[in-house]
């Protein structure tokens, strides 16, 4: 797995890493102990070699000594308390930042982080003249593993099957999962060499249809997938991830275990089913729905079977 470059995370300075706090700690202390000890034993050494007797100078000087190493034995100690608080809380800040941007099942991005890398890649992928795919992938029938096997095995199906989307997707390619049985990911292609993509999906296609072994479980589904490409009139990703899932929801209705690329066709088809749902649960409690009815009759014998129903909208 992955993940893309991001432009924010080239304009942030260098984080500070605990090695690099503990190393300034450590400096300090070193000058300090030079600069309390350096003049304290010059003089010792040389009240020593004059071999003058003890005096009572003698006893201050070996007194500051003693002093001397204590603090510097103390600051030692403290230096390794400090590191190893400084350890600690290093350790709690990149697990915090892990779990805000990352699927702690899969190890994938979450939405809100393919939404950000992604918004980079595309940035990046318009500056080398290439063009950047996005794929949402939806599980077929995950419920039915999670009602028979139960939960557990469903999280280890997502955990092997966001492994085998890795090993489908080429190198660069930045991974979520969106939620649920949900996944999504993105990579830029040359725009000559559209057919890469398709190879993608197919993999994806083939590689997820096949049964996955979950400790002594055998899970089968399969996916429906939806492509969108950054060169068809989307200003953004948001616009990328609705394209994708108009297309993953027509892989579904032509029969699921199939990739489907998003045609502007399909947005004005769901828009104007929409529309005309919206109208009709404004229109009813408006009567502006009148029925007719016509009658169905056989013709050879004359006997009322039924009517027809016809309903005009005024």
């Amino acid at each position: 797995m992955t993940a893309g470059r991001a432009i924010r995370q080239r304009l942030d300075p260098p984080p500070v890493t605990a090695g690099a706090r503990r190393d300034v700690m450590a400096g300090g202390i070193l000058v300090a102990t030079v600069v309390l000890l350096l003049p304290t034993v010059s003089r010792a050494i040389g009240f020593i070699t004059a071999d003058d007797g003890i005096t009572s100078r003698d006893n201050i000087l070996a007194t500051a000594l003693c002093l001397n190493v204590a603090l510097l034995l103390f600051g030692w100690r403290r230096y390794r308390d400090l590191s190893r608080e400084v350890g600690v809380r290093t350790a709690a800040e990149e697990r915090a930042q892990t779990l805000a941007s990352r699927d702690p099942l899969t190890g994938f991005l979450n939405r809100r982080a393919l939404i950000e890398l992604a918004g980079g890649e595309l940035a990046q992928a318009e500056k080398r003249g290439k063009i950047l795919a996005l794929v949402t992938i939806d599980l077929d029938h995950f419920k039915n593993v999670n009602d028979v096997h139960g939960h557990l095995v469903g999280d280890q199906l997502l955990a092997a099957v966001a492994d085998a989307i890795t090993q489908a997707l080429p190198p660069t390619a930045i991974t979520a999962r969106l939620g649920g049985d949900e996944f999504a990911c993105a990579f830029a292609f040359d725009p000559a060499n559209p057919h890469v993509v398709d190879g993608v999906a197919e993999r994806l296609v083939t590689r997820l249809s096949q049964p996955f072994e979950l400790d002594g479980v055998r899970a089968h589904v399969s996916a429906s997938i939806g492509i969108a490409r950054s060169d068809d009139d989307a200003a953004a990703i948001d616009g990328l991830m609705r394209r994708t899932n108009i297309a993953m929801n027509a892989a579904k209705k032509m029969g699921r275990n199939r990739f489907c690329w998003f045609d502007a066709s399909m947005e004005r088809e769901l828009q104007a089913r929409n529309t005309i749902e919206a109208g009709l649960r404004a229109g009813i409690p408006r009567d502006e729905i009148v029925p007719y009815y016509e009658q169905q009759i056989d013709l050879t014998t004359g006997t009322l079977h039924g009517f027809e129903v016809l309903a005009r909208w005024n």
